[in-house]
């Protein structure tokens, strides 16, 4: 891959040569028509504090794609900081991947971890008013955290939340559209890995929205354009499968619109966690597990399980601040992928970010990070590897 930097002083050298340079210009997205009412969702029980307003607002890039350069009208390609990662370092493109796998890519408990290097992931999100608080805890820290978000929480409300995420330099995983932790486990085939296929990729499809929309209202234009479909109402699940493709065509139609070329994101999401870390926790059948690992290979995605959780979800706990706060400290200390909800109690996340900040023997990593030891390339050249070009896939029947 051409070094970036390299690349720009022999630009400015032929600037210099020609006697002059050229200036750039910014175009600005228009919002779309008015949309919908939001549908309403549960409110968790805990003290609202003053709403978060005025969220970043992603920008064009000054060198951004336009669908004409002399169309004044044409929507610019938005800069989403995702090239800002990308280094052409000795040996970052060079994958070391097995050549027979028993699991989907990806980072799992059983993994050998350097004790003391945690990397923090956050589920479930994004939650208009909770989430922000994680995001400010952070932020406090200067930590970086993967956000597994669920597709269906993404809506007028919460997209710019998403924009936040990225524009402080977190990594966004999909942690499927509807939370379905049976998706993997009810009935074995073709029929299941399309749904989660569907799933994943309807995830994205909701993550790439929201770093497009300007405003409540041009989300709402955005999702009815892609899905065809009231935003204030829930996808079914069935169409998760049935109309996935026909999803991600009228998607790609929409991203060509703003200067993406075919099979480009605005965001690529790499990594995917399973709902429940099913089926690859508990009892699941085998082909449960080779169907999820089947989904993954086909959606170029990479699997994150965890070492060890803050314990938010027991119903018995999860309201315990010495409970919550020891779990993440102990893990912590053990190191590995760490495994937190937003909507965990807000003091005993700020204390245990608090403790982690102030133990010189803890360093939170990216799971970017994390991956590049493992396979010994960077991120986005592991993406490039798994998005290699493929032959078309044989379409076998669904009903079983």
């Amino acid at each position: 891959m051409q070094n970036r930097q390299s690349f720009g002083w022999v630009l400015v050298l032929l600037a210099i040569v020609a006697g002059g340079c050229t200036g750039s210009t910014r175009s600005a997205m228009s919002a779309g028509p008015a949309g919908t009412p939001q549908a309403s969702h549960a409110e968790i029980s805990e003290a609202t504090p003053p709403v978060v307003q005025d969220l970043p607002v992603l920008r064009p890039a000054e060198n951004a794609k336009t669908l004409s350069t002399t169309d004044e009208s044409a929507i610019p390609k938005p800069d989403v900081g995702a090239e800002a990662s990308i280094v052409a370092e000795p040996g970052a493109m060079r994958c070391k991947l097995p050549t027979e796998m028993d699991e989907a890519l990806g980072l799992y408990g059983s993994d050998v971890w350097p004790r003391g290097e945690v990397v923090l992931t956050f589920d479930d999100g994004p939650h208009p008013t909770i989430t922000p608080r994680v995001l400010d805890l952070l932020a406090k820290h200067d930590m970086p955290a993967t956000f597994f978000v669920v597709g269906r929480a993404i809506n007028r409300k919460t997209f710019k939340i998403i924009q936040r995420m990225v524009a402080e330099g977190h990594t966004l995983g999909a942690h499927s559209y509807n939370h379905d932790v049976h998706m993997s486990t009810r009935v074995e085939g073709e029929r299941t890995i399309a749904y989660i296929q569907g799933q994943h990729a309807v995830a994205q499809i909701l993550v790439d929205l929201s770093l497009l929309a300007t405003s409540e209202d041009h989300f709402d234009q955005l999702y009815r354009r892609v899905f065809q479909k009231d935003p204030a109402m829930y996808l079914p699940s069935s169409s998760l499968r049935t109309e996935r493709a026909a999803f991600e065509a009228r998607h790609e139609q929409l991203l060509a619109e703003y200067g993406f070329g075919p099979g480009e994101r605005v965001h690529p999401v790499l990594y995917s966690r399973p709902p429940g870390g099913t089926p690859y926790l508990g009892q699941s059948p085998s082909w449960a597990k080779d169907g999820y690992d089947e989904a993954m290979d086909r959606l170029g995605m990479v699997n994150v399980m965890w070492h060890g959780g803050s314990g938010d979800t027991d119903p018995e706990k999860r309201a315990d601040f010495g409970f919550l706060y020891g779990n993440i400290q102990h893990h912590a200390r053990r190191g590995g992928v760490l495994l937190i909800h937003d909507y965990i109690r807000r003091d005993a996340l700020a204390s245990a970010l608090d403790f982690i900040a102030g133990d010189p023997s803890i360093r939170v990593v990216s799971i970017d990070d994390a991956i590049g030891r493992k396979y010994g390339c960077a991120a986005w050249a592991l993406r490039d590897r798994l998005h290699r070009p493929r032959t078309a896939p044989v379409v076998a029947a669904l009903s079983r």
